[in-house]
């Protein structure tokens, strides 16, 4: 091909612009011609396209709007499309490639691509991999994947990592770079095969299908009990707003992408950036190329991964380059399973040999035979009718496996009716690890099958096994991980529907290892004559329990009572009231309720539990086909009462299925568990079989056998000598308060917990607690005179009914005091670290005195040359959170432009002036047309506009900012935010010590711009102050020196006397206060 001939060039173009998601019809193929030879002058290559790469972040540069950032430009109708490609140079005028040599890079969507700029190209030295591995797990994907866990996360071994689009071409990759480091690894995919190929091919230790899942919260909270160290984010979303609930304390989150949010005329909103705050999250996002010196590391280690088989990759390949807009559309909709590539052209041999493979994975030898199957005919709503399900016999399979399969070949003797079926057969999501059910497909659950053909080492042919299976007369069960070989026959088969397999071990782990009997103890049984319920009940009686069930007809009463030994049992239909029936039988209170139903019957137990009481809930039956499901009015039960509610599914706990079923079989054989199954013959039965259970027509377990067988503004005006009393007044006042005298001690408490804005009436002012002013004998902490108090906005966070900011304070009790940094005096002390008279500064209660147990958040104040208020602000928590924020999270650059939002407060006054003191360009936001004057005539801001003037806010930055933002000091959250992202430049930087705006409302605001952290590669980092503790003394000196030279300048609002502390609280989020807001308490 040296010369210079005129070829076809057959290209996929972008017809136009596209909004939501792209479609095929948004691309198409035409075909032009090109010379294969350079024009003479050219500095670049002339290449062979032989695979394409079909990524995410080619959705953005179809847009109208701009591409990428700097990345990628935008696509033009009518013009090829582009993205990262393995090719192989035709001609070169480039000294760095030859003819023949193979290269990954940016290359065009066509047979023949001439790029300029071989900048982004890189030569493909180690053919000894499938060329294809340089489109992904080589190339821009895998390098993605390195960068963002290894570069941006700094894993440690040990730490719970998540990563979401799991089975994609970076996700797979980052969750083995994990393991290899011995991590703890759990993956999100879209379906039950990605699930089963990360759990099972690439080693994941837990994977769940996102889309089964109806709270992403709680799923998380199930793989991650103790929260996500290390968020690999792939997908945006509702996924990023769960994952930001459930992240620990200085969490990571290496942003890569957001797929779910590409297709959106809006992005949606994330709600949950408050917890960047409070746990110190850091949120990075990043670009592969920015590390690109990183590569060759990369990929040699790789490499040798690849060789040593460490590293599994699995690719989706599609042939032929007309082909190609559907791969790219299908990754949108998660069709692709692993790296979704296009490989553009076949030659003679690479023909025969995909015929050859396609010959061996054909079924060779066995008889093809009819295979009846029950298959579901629509969704379902409601209650499931036996007209939504069809028997059909059209289908045949053969009685052999293909070559080379790991999987068995099972006919099956009985199937399994159970109540979680219903639940599958909805339209959307299902059961984690259980798919929901698809028209026309046969149903599946679980079955006993004996083995026809296996191609897997664990089951050989004739073997009898129980587990997951189709609805049909024959299934072929790729993964066997879901299968038990069944040792015992000598009890009756269909045993291990129900009795020995899921109903049975799932009674086992409910009763034994979520419950924690106890000899003696009261338990309850909904649905007791059911599969699970009859056996909960005779494994509390074989304990020594007093159990009670609940059933739906006489007959099932007279069984639970007289065949399987329950001491009670009532008709549930029966009962008008069902608290005072649980009253009847349970007048002490109920230790374990087994729940199987739901609804009314769980509220009326929850009033009914005894305190410490645990409830094991395996299903809720009674609200399978609502749908809206009924409310549980009583759950304030559960903390009054300290109850435990736990959700299980019996597969989580399979470690202990040959404990439960050796005991099991020891309890049949001696005659000690009696159990009840109803068995339908035939698979034309099935359909009415499973929509009986529904109506309660079964007794027992029910199995098919197949076979037959105060209000002003406060202004800062304060005496000095009133705010510094003279030492003489002080030694004055410390001989009146000594001797342990018993003195009033005022307090400002808690009212209630507080929903919405904080009210002075949420706040009371007591009077008649008395303290002594003498600490107890052998006591380590000190007893402090409150003299100043500092308002901040995190108070708020703490008067909510719930948790506290992690890992810094509780919250606050109605009843008790306040409590928050604040200037103190000792007056005694137990402490070595502390004597008294010493002034301190730290964590204090909202009160004249108080004794504080723990002296490690106290600080002692050695200068006092300064106003003792600043304490609680410039020199004390407000501060130095400016100071971390600041210089610590962003690592600031002279003439770096720097937003500053509330910038009028206690915090943002002093960012701003560090960074005008660096040689920044700053520019802040406030409230009022006093502070904006106040930021720009006082502080020596730059600019200052005030925001509630503003329409649009992401218009005033760009007037402010027009070429962007380098730092952006976030005080507010919300709508500024959002503007912010937008006004972001590359490789900014967030630091997030506070959303005042959020703290307030029921639900915060979404957040729809956070895609930009990809795109711009920003980093945002909430962090605590006190977490930097260790640079006080750096920050202390040289603010104290920025003082005294008349550098720095602080405003204060301060009040006067205890009693006005709760309007001057409730002011700062109404922005009455003027700087820093403190309460000072004892004024001569």
């Amino acid at each position: 091909m040296a010369g210079e001939d005129e070829v076809r060039n057959k290209q996929v173009v972008l017809r136009q612009y596209v909004t939501g998601f792209p479609k095929e019809e948004d691309m198409a193929i035409i075909s032009t011609t090109m010379k294969l030879k350079l024009p003479e002058g050219s500095a670049g290559v002339l290449v062979k396209n032989l695979y394409l790469s079909c990524d995410p972040y080619m959705r953005h540069p179809m847009s109208a709007g701009s591409g990428t950032s700097d990345y990628l430009p935008k696509y033009y109708p009518g013009s090829p499309l582009f993205g990262y490609g393995v090719s192989k140079v035709v001609d070169s005028r480039s000294s760095d490639f030859k003819i023949g040599d193979v290269v990954w890079g940016t290359t065009g969507w066509e047979e023949y691509s001439v790029i300029s700029s071989t900048d982004r190209l890189t030569k493909i030295e180690d053919i000894s991999v499938p060329l294809s591995y340089y489109s992904g797990l080589l190339g821009m994907a895998g390098f993605t994947a390195y960068v963002g866990f290894h570069e941006i996360c700094s894993p440690k071994k040990g730490e719970c990592v998540y990563v979401s689009a799991a089975a994609g071409a970076v996700g797979q990759l980052v969750g083995q770079f994990a393991k290899l480091l011995g991590c703890y690894v759990v993956g999100s995919a879209g379906s039950k095969e990605k699930i089963d190929l990360l759990k099972n091919k690439l080693g994941f230790d837990e994977a769940f299908n996102y889309k089964e899942e109806h709270d992403l919260d709680a799923a998380l909270k199930r793989y991650f009990p103790e929260g996500i160290d290390i968020y690999f984010e792939n997908v945006g979303g509702p996924m990023l707003d769960a994952v930001l609930l459930n992240m620990k304390l200085h969490g990571r989150i290496s942003v890569c992408g957001m797929i779910s949010q590409y297709n959106l005329e809006k992005p949606q909103g994330i709600h949950n950036l408050r917890q960047v705050v409070a746990k110190r999250i850091k949120i990075q996002g990043f670009l592969q190329s920015d590390h690109f010196h990183l590569y060759p590391q990369f990929r040699d280690s790789t490499l040798r991964y690849i060789k040593d088989g460490k590293i599994t990759y699995v690719e989706d390949i599609a042939e032929g380059l007309e082909t190609a807009p559907a791969a790219l559309v299908g990754i949108f909709k998660g069709r692709n399973i692993g790296k979704q590539s296009v490989f553009i052209s076949r030659d003679q041999r690479e023909r025969q040999r995909q015929s050859d493979l396609r010959r061996t994975e054909e079924m060779g030898g066995g008889d093809e035979v009819r295979n009846k199957q029950v298959v579901l005919r629509q969704y379902v709503t409601g209650f499931p009718k036996e007209e939504d399900m069809a028997i059909t016999t059209s289908s045949t399979i053969r009685l052999k496996l293909p070559e080379g399969s790991a999987g068995v070949l099972v006919k099956n003797l009985y199937l399994s009716c159970d109540p979680y079926m219903r639940i599958l057969m909805n339209a959307g999501t299902g059961i984690p690890g259980y798919p929901n059910y698809i028209p026309g497909s046969p149903l599946f659950g679980y079955g006993v099958s004996k083995v026809v053909d296996s191609g897997s080492p664990d089951f050989k042919i004739g073997d009898l096994v129980w587990g997951i299976t189709g609805w049909e007369e024959y299934t072929v069960i790729s993964s066997t991980d879901g299968l038990t070989k069944i040792e015992d026959t000598s009890v009756p088969l269909s045993y291990y529907t129900g009795l020995l397999g899921m109903a049975g071990f799932t009674a086992y782990v409910g009763f034994h290892e979520i419950c924690s009997p106890k000899q003696g103890e009261c338990v309850f049984v909904s649905a007791a004559a059911g599969a699970v319920g009859q056996l909960v009940g005779q494994f509390a009686k074989l304990l020594g329990c007093y159990v009670v069930g609940s059933a739906g007809s006489k007959e099932k009463v007279d069984l639970l009572k007289n065949k399987l030994g329950f001491d009670e049992a009532f008709n549930y239909k029966e009962e008008e009231d069902l608290d005072a029936t649980l009253k009847r039988y349970f007048p002490e209170g109920i230790d374990i309720y087994f729940e199987n139903v739901g609804g009314p019957m769980l509220d009326a137990v929850l009033l009914n539990m005894k305190l410490h009481g645990r409830i094991s809930a395996c299903g809720m039956i009674s609200q399978y086909n609502l749908e809206k499901p009924q409310g549980i009015h009583n759950l304030g039960q559960v903390v009054v009462k300290r109850i435990k509610i736990q959700g299980f599914v019996q597969s989580d706990h399979f470690h202990l299925y040959p404990q439960f079923r050796d005991l099991t079989l020891r309890y049949i054989k001696e005659g000690k568990i009696t159990y009840v199954e109803d068995i339908a013959e035939g698979l034309e039965t099935f359909p009415a079989a499973l929509v009986g259970i529904f109506k309660g027509r079964n007794i027992g377990k029910q199995s098919d056998n197949e076979t037959g067988g105060p209000t002003s503004k406060t202004l800062a005006r304060v005496r000095p000598d009133s705010r510094n009393p003279s030492p003489e007044r002080e030694r004055e006042r410390t001989e009146e308060m000594g001797g342990g005298d018993e003195v009033r001690n005022k307090q400002v408490v808690l009212r209630q917990s507080v929903t919405g804005f904080p009210k002075e009436e949420d706040m009371a002012i007591t009077t008649s607690s008395t303290i002594r002013l003498k600490l107890p004998e052998g006591s380590a902490g000190v007893l402090v005179k409150n003299l100043y108090l500092s308002c901040d906005p995190y108070m708020r966070n703490l008067m909510n009914a719930g948790t506290g900011m992690p890992g810094y304070l509780p919250n606050y009790t109605p009843g008790s005091p306040l409590f928050g940094y604040g200037v103190s005096k000792v007056v005694d002390s137990g402490s070595p670290d502390f004597k008294i008279g010493d002034l301190v500064w730290g964590i204090t209660g909202w009160e004249e005195y108080t004794v504080i147990s723990s002296t490690d958040r106290l600080t002692k104040i050695e200068d006092t040359s300064v106003p003792l208020s600043y304490y609680t602000g410039l020199l004390g928590m407000a501060g130095f959170t400016a100071y971390v924020g600041f210089h610590e999270i962003c690592s600031p650059k002279q003439g770096e432009c720097v937003f500053v939002s509330a910038a009028a407060g206690a915090v943002g006054q002093l960012v701003g002036q560090f960074a005008k003191l660096l040689g920044c360009y700053v520019v802040g936001s406030a409230g009022s047309k006093e502070k904006i004057d106040l930021l720009k005539n006082k502080f020596g801001f730059d600019e200052a506009f005030n925001y509630k003037d503003e329409e649009d806010l992401d218009a005033t930055l760009k007037r402010y900012f027009p070429e962007g933002i380098d730092i952006y000091f976030e005080n507010v959250g919300g709508k500024m935010l959002d503007a912010v992202l937008v006004n972001m430049k590359l490789h900014g930087r967030i630091s997030a010590c506070g959303m005042i705006s959020q703290y307030n409302l029921e639900k915060p605001e979404g957040v729809h711009n956070l895609t930009n952290v990809v795109g711009k590669r920003l980093k945002i980092q909430g962090f605590i102050q006190s977490d930097h503790f260790h640079l006080y003394n750096q920050f202390c000196d040289l603010t104290l020196r920025y003082i005294k030279e008349g550098k720095i300048t602080y405003v204060e609002d301060i009040a006067e006397g205890l009693e006005h502390a709760p309007a001057a609280l409730v002011g700062i989020f109404k922005g009455k206060n003027v700087g820093k807001q403190a309460v000072f308490i004892t004024p001569d």
